[in-house]
């Protein structure tokens, strides 16, 4: 068989199965539900995790009454926060830590006001008093039933 005739011959077929596809994206971004591309990009995504205000001391986030966990993300249903105490193996009797609740989701705009697709979704947690921790974490679950984990902030504590 001549290699002309069949790079020839092949080419229509690659080029109907390059429309195909295109037209298999193009349908699942008009029927997704969900801002187009964002089902197609895949579940939720974690942006940022810190308690706010805090200072670092010694291999230590310290914090004072007031302060918030504050989370940012993106397509996530909900978020909760887990740690694991201080003290002689406080945390053996749970490798997933302990709940300490869930936080709340911040509205991202006013009431009348248009809100950009591009704001990330804000949640919180009042910090309670005297909690420390060896671990801190958040634990966030998106709309395709994916758990996301943010990273550990290590030792966390209340301090007067």
């Amino acid at each position: 068989m001549n290699n002309a005739k069949f790079q020839h011959g092949i080419a229509p077929i690659i080029i109907v199965l390059i429309l195909t596809a295109a037209g298999a994206v193009l349908w699942l971004y008009q029927n997704s539900g969900m801002d187009g591309w964002s089902k197609i990009a895949g579940g939720g995504r974690i942006l940022s995790f810190a308690v706010e205000p805090s200072r670092k001391e010694g291999g230590w986030t310290l914090y004072t009454y007031g302060a918030k966990a504050i989370f940012k993300g993106e397509k996530l249903l909900s978020v909760e926060l887990r740690y694991s105490p201080t003290g002689a193996g406080a945390g053996n009797g749970q490798p997933d830590g302990y709940k300490l609740g869930n936080m709340a989701r911040l509205e991202r705009c006013a009431a009348g006001q248009e809100c950009s697709p591009d704001m990330p979704d804000m949640w919180f947690y009042n910090m309670p008093k005297n909690l420390t921790a060896t671990n801190f974490w958040a634990v966030a679950k998106d709309a395709q039933g994916n758990t996301l984990k943010s990273n550990d902030l290590g030792n966390v504590g209340y301090e007067e």
